[in-house]
C-alpha cells in the first residue's frame, strides 16, 4: 500500500517573501505626465510686467488714446507658496502620491518661497525647512498674495461633516487674508463639497477628472449621504478582494483596486478600508480581523 501523505498547514514563513525579494513599485493614482501641466497652471499667475511699447504706439496712431495702458503680461510661479499636507489616517493610502506630487513641483517650481506644512489631526502643524521640522500649534497667518496649495481630501472621506465645516472655515479665512488656495485631492470627481469647489480651485487626481478645475459637488446632507453610502459599497468590496492577504498595506490596496473594472476610478475606497473596523491598526501593514482574514 502507498503511503498516505500527511498534509501540514502552511506555516508563516512558507507564507512570506523571501528576503532578497524586491517591493515593486507602488501604481501611482496619475502619473507625472498626466497631471503636471495641471498642476503648473494652478500654481501659477499671470501678471503685467511692463508697458507693451508697440502695442501702445499702435494704440494712439490708431484710437488717439493713452488709456488704458496696454501691459505685457508675463506667467509667473506664485509666490510665496505654501504646500500643506493632510496627515491624517485616513489618508496614509495616498502618502505616496502626495510625495511625488511634491517632489514634481520642487522639480518645476524650485525651492525659493515654498514652505512645507505638515497638518496634524489635532490641527497643530509642522513647518519643514529642509529634513529639519518645527512643530507649532496652529497654522501661520498668510501675507496677501500667498497661494495655498492643499494635499487632502477636505473632509470628503471622514465619516462626519466635521473636518469639512473646518477646511470651509479655514479657507473662508485665508482668502480674506488675501491668498488664494488650490487643492489636489485623492478622490473621484464630485467627492467634496460644492461650497469648498466654489472657495478653491479643486483638482482630482483621477483620471475621470480631467485635470480641470472641478465645480460640482454634494450640497446637502442628503447628497453626502449618498455618496458615502455607495463609496462603503465600493470599500466593501475592496475589502473582500484583500481578504486573500493576512495584512493589507497601501500599495496591496492600490494593485486590487485597479484589478477590478469597478473599483477602477473609485479611489475613496482605499481610505475606507484603511479605517476600516474589520482592519487593524499600524502604519505600514494592518492585519485583518477574523472574519476577513483567511482560513489556514
Amino acid at each position: 500500500d502507498e503511503p498516505t501523505p500527511t498534509l501540514a498547514p502552511l506555516t508563516l514563513a512558507e507564507l512570506q517573501a523571501s528576503a532578497d525579494t524586491q517591493e515593486p513599485a507602488k501604481t501611482p493614482l496619475l502619473r507625472r505626465a498626466q497631471y503636471w501641466p495641471a498642476l503648473r497652471q494652478s500654481l501659477q499667475t499671470r501678471l503685467a510686467v511692463e508697458i507693451d511699447w508697440p502695442a501702445l504706439v499702435q494704440q494712439l496712431a490708431v484710437d488717439l488714446k493713452l488709456e488704458p495702458v496696454p501691459r505685457r503680461s508675463e506667467t509667473l510661479w506664485a509666490a510665496p507658496l505654501w504646500l500643506i499636507w493632510d496627515a491624517a489616517e485616513r489618508l496614509m493610502p495616498y502618502e505616496s502620491d502626495f510625495v511625488a506630487l511634491f517632489r514634481t513641483l520642487k522639480r518645476l517650481r524650485g525651492a525659493a518661497e515654498l514652505s512645507l506644512l505638515t497638518l496634524h489631526s489635532d490641527h497643530s502643524v509642522t513647518l519643514w525647512r529642509g529634513e529639519r521640522g518645527r512643530r507649532l500649534s496652529k497654522l501661520p497667518r498668510p501675507t496677501p498674495g500667498t497661494r495655498i496649495c492643499l494635499l487632502s481630501d477636505l473632509g470628503a472621506l471622514a465619516a462626519t461633516t466635521a473636518l469639512e465645516q473646518h477646511w470651509l472655515a479655514s479657507i473662508r479665512q485665508w482668502r480674506s487674508q488675501g491668498a488664494s488656495v488650490v487643492a489636489w485631492l485623492p478622490s473621484a470627481p464630485g467627492q467634496v463639497h460644492a461650497a469648498l469647489a466654489q472657495l478653491a480651485s479643486i483638482h482630482h487626481l483621477s483620471p475621470l477628472g480631467r485635470q480641470r478645475a472641478a465645480r460640482r459637488g454634494w450640497r446637502t446632507a442628503e447628497q453626502r449621504a449618498e455618496q458615502h453610502q455607495r463609496l462603503q459599497a465600493q470599500a466593501l468590496r475592496l475589502l473582500t478582494l484583500a481578504s486573500c492577504a493576512l495584512h493589507v498595506a497601501p500599495e496591496l490596496l492600490r494593485e486590487l483596486r485597479l484589478l477590478d473594472p469597478t473599483l477602477h476610478h473609485a479611489p475613496g475606497s482605499e481610505a475606507l478600508v484603511w479605517c476600516a473596523p474589520a482592519v487593524g491598526r499600524s502604519l505600514q501593514s494592518r492585519p485583518l480581523l477574523a472574519e476577513f482574514a483567511p482560513q489556514l
